[in-house]
């Protein structure tokens, strides 16, 4: 947890007020304890005085039974332990013990207290007795009778009621130190309230400003003193620094809104080759999820080619493809790097152009296909046409196999001509469609009639599984050519004796048709490109079937310009599925 200013003075005055209160109680009651100690003291050394008068002046010699009365009397006087100990250490007499314990005492010369009278004439001791279960404080001083006896006289004190006043004294010292403390705690918040308010709130308003929320809002100034000085400042720096702030966001909105409205990819980075702005256009291009700023560029994306444009110095300018997440989702981008004004910054630029490589690949694709295909028939046309006018004409039988051979590739040029005029009214939204219901059974009847002869001579059969119920929104027309183009293709691929199939299934409020055919089949990677015009998987045997290389790119346009969608999908063990969807009637 963070303090503040108040916080830290009102801490530092309970640390202190708590220090000295914990510090005069320690100290007062060590005192206190030394003081009772040497009253109790004081008080012992006398009984022990008085005692040693008395039994110095008793004419009986130093033994049991004449010294135990004395201590005994001697104790029920001073309240006080009287022990009286021979020179050898045997106890004599004890006020608190009996004749038999007396005798069981044991040596008692050893104790402290006694080796320290016999030493310099008054012994001290305090120890933990035992036999009372308290602490003891022992006070011993030696006696000498004209006669040469001699011996100890010791008196003792329980040290209990010093304990009692140690705990009193902590008990008042508890209750004063905590009043005092609540006293001066009151006192110290109070002061470091007033004394700090002009801070909070200057600190207040420096946190509105760099949150942005401080507006026109500048502080009152109280005290004219170094806080209300710092506080004038801030109102200055405040203005300043809100102008600076807007000018700084109208540019920083007009910025981003450039960034996100351009089409190219825009990375900026620094010195350090890290990541500084990123549009969302970079964004999709890189595969990011999330702006990567502060992050190295080698850490967002491994491609060499483009970490090695980023590190080469200079205005450079190329083009390359920019990986994907699978082969089908990778980038043809042209890039370009300039250096910033900042040192060893850079801007890299990316602009997709896959589609105008597409494009630019498909235009010429087209160009070759068309070529190739009008040219064929042409050539074949012109040169049946130069043999019949050289004297071929009049050749009964070789004369009508030319002029058969001429028949034969005009109808196919009429066919591409008419291929290619639909396709670019379909392309060109200049292909009328009528929307009414059609019911895909009868219509599929009569297209299969038109492709029955080629059926019948391949022994192809044709198995129409589409319930009676199917209707559909299509323009009739359309549809029949759909179906054609798609039914007379899985006749032409399907082996003899093959079947084909043509489905209809219900998909919420789309009927899903289908045409299933058990030929060879198109590999994966020609899906993608099947729909597009003269594109062919097998170039040689579709010259060889007659076909244009036109029907499924008009199938594709037929059914997205009736609000269908059209594809296909490989059928185990060999063949392929064409699928197109319609709105159910």
């Amino acid at each position: 947890m963070r303090l503040g200013v108040r916080g830290k003075l009102f801490l530092l005055s309970l640390v202190v007020i708590l220090g000295v209160i914990v510090s005069f109680g320690i100290y007062l009651e060590y005192a206190l304890s030394q003081w009772l100690e040497s009253r109790i003291a004081s008080e012992l050394e006398r009984h022990a005085e008085s005692g040693r008068v008395l039994i110095q002046a008793v004419p009986n010699d130093y033994t049991v039974a004449s010294i135990d009365p004395l201590a005994d009397r001697l104790g029920r006087a001073t309240s006080a332990r009287i022990t009286v100990i021979s020179d050898g250490g045997q106890v004599l007499g004890d006020s608190q013990l009996s004749v038999v314990e007396i005798l069981l005492a044991g040596n008692q010369g050893n104790w402290q207290e006694v080796l320290d009278a016999k030493r310099t004439g008054v012994g001290l001791s305090k120890r933990y007795s035992t036999l009372l279960e308290t602490t003891m404080l022992f006070v011993a001083i030696p006696l000498q009778r004209s006669d040469g006896q001699s011996g100890f006289i010791r008196a003792a004190m329980s040290l209990e009621d010093v304990e009692k006043a140690k705990v009193t004294q902590r008990w008042v010292l508890l209750l004063g130190g905590l009043f005092a403390l609540g006293a001066a705690v009151s006192m110290s918040g109070l002061n470091a309230h007033f004394a700090t308010r002009t801070l909070r709130t200057l600190v207040r308003h420096i946190h509105a400003a760099g949150g942005r929320k401080l507006g026109k809002k500048r502080i009152r100034i109280f005290p004219r003193d170094e806080i209300g000085g710092l506080a004038g400042s801030f109102n200055k720096l405040a203005g300043e620094l809100e102008d600076a702030v807007e000018a700084l966001n109208r540019e920083k909105n007009r910025m981003r809104a450039v960034l996100e409205g351009m089409s190219e990819g825009v990375v900026g980075l620094n010195r350090d080759y890290r990541i500084t702005l990123v549009n969302q256009s970079a964004m999709n291009m890189l595969n990011l999820t999330y702006p990567p700023i502060g992050k190295p560029l080698s850490v967002v994306t491994d491609y060499k080619p483009l970490l090695n444009l980023a590190e080469t110095p200079g205005t450079l300018n190329t083009e390359f493809d920019l990986p994907g997440r699978d082969e089908a989702l990778s980038k043809r981008v042209c890039v370009q790097r300039t250096p910033t004004r900042t040192r060893g910054g850079c801007a890299i630029v990316l602009r997709d152009v896959t589609e105008i490589h597409r494009q630019e690949q498909i235009r010429r694709d087209f160009v070759a296909n068309v070529s190739h295909e009008l040219r064929t028939p042409v050539a074949i046309i012109l040169a049946n046409s130069e043999t019949l006018l050289d004297g071929a004409f009049d050749d009964p039988v070789f004369g009508r196999t030319l002029m058969e051979a001429v028949e034969r590739h005009a109808f196919r040029l009429s066919r591409i001509i008419t291929d290619l005029l639909d396709l670019s009214r379909l392309e060109s939204g200049r292909y009328d469609i009528e929307m009414q219901p059609v019911k895909l059974s009868n219509l599929i009847a009569r297209v299969a009639d038109g492709v029955g002869t080629l059926v019948a001579s391949k022994h192809v059969s044709l198995n129409n599984e589409v319930p009676e119920e199917m209707i559909v929104m299509a323009d009739s027309g359309a549809l029949e050519q759909i179906l054609f183009n798609l039914m007379d293709n899985a006749a032409k691929y399907t082996p003899e004796n093959g079947k084909v199939f043509i489905r209809a299934k219900l998909q919420k409020n789309r009927i899903r048709v289908e045409v299933e055919d058990s030929g060879p089949g198109i590999p994966p990677k020609h899906h993608p490109r099947v729909f597009e015009r003269f594109y062919r998987v097998d170039p040689g045997r579709s010259q060889d079937m007659g076909g244009t290389g036109l029907g499924l790119p008009i199938v594709k346009r037929l059914t997205e310009n009736m609000g269908g969608l059209v594809g296909l999908e490989s059928v185990q063990p060999q063949g392929v599925l064409f699928w197109f969807t319609l709105e159910r009637a």
